[in-house]
């Protein structure tokens, strides 16, 4: 084989084993970190990463999303709270005027009645106290529905300690999301009821932000 021959096998070689050239990678780099103070942030999407709880060092304005229960929190005058309740306007509340005494068939407790102002989700809370005193086996049931028939949540009151003569006051407060439609009207209830041979259950009366209160606030 000449000395020409052995050169051109080598340069074949050579470029049958050469490895694919590489695609082009961009990266930007921040200085200072991104985690410094910035006067002003421009971007298309934010993506907050779920967390499981909130940050145990929290400052004001922080805020975070709840993995478990899918809201954004703000921390905000010591304490965290859903950030939809901040920025939603509310569009109607009720407040239990005196205190209501539950029967053995089921009765309106609270009822709100109000107009949607567009598409989108409605937070609803309503916050409330029963005081019951019963022997054991007898409780009172609090329910909270979406008028006609949507159920959205149950309540099962008992008295803890089952003595007719004290009374044990039990918290039925809660809150839910709702999608509703633009300019439709819609109503809110809690209903009640207690169990044959309970003596005492009362649901107790309140302002808004206490007892007895229910509140809907818009997206």
């Amino acid at each position: 084989m000449s000395t020409r021959s052995v050169v051109i096998a080598l340069a074949v070689c050579a470029a049958l084993s050469a490895p694919a050239p590489a695609d082009t990678v961009e990266m930007t780099t921040f200085y200072p970190a991104p985690q410094g103070t910035y006067k002003k942030v421009t971007a298309n999407s934010i993506v907050l990463k779920p967390q499981d709880a909130a940050p145990a060092t929290p400052v004001e304005g922080m805020i975070y999303f709840n993995r478990t229960d899918g809201f954004m929190y703000v921390y905000r005058g010591g304490a965290w709270g859903r950030l939809l309740t901040f920025s939603g306007r509310v569009v109607g509340q009720v407040t239990l005027a005196s205190d209501f005494n539950l029967l053995q068939s089921e009765r309106n407790v609270l009822v709100l009645r109000f107009r949607s102002t567009k598409r989108g989700m409605y937070s609803f809370h309503w916050e409330g106290t029963v005081n019951i005193g019963a022997p054991g086996g007898r409780y009172a049931t609090i329910k909270v529905r979406h008028c006609g028939s949507t159920l959205i949540q149950q309540t099962i009151v008992d008295d803890l300690d089952d003595d007719p003569d004290t009374i044990t006051n039990e918290d039925i407060s809660g809150s839910s999301m709702l999608q509703l439609n633009a300019n439709r009207d819609y109503c809110f209830a809690i209903t009640g009821l207690k169990k044959p041979g309970t003596p005492t259950a009362t649901v107790q009366s309140g302002a808004v932000d206490g007892r007895g209160a229910v509140r809907v606030v818009a997206p």
